[in-house]
């Protein structure tokens, strides 16, 4: 999965697509 943008906190925030493909496949896993 390709990095998302830095967030101010310094984490790495997922892009809207990365985050909705997250999503799917935390769905399917579980």
């Amino acid at each position: 999965m390709k990095p998302g943008n830095l967030s101010p906190l310094g984490g790495v925030v997922p892009t809207p697509a990365a985050f909705c493909r997250m999503i799917r496949e935390a769905q399917r896993l579980f």
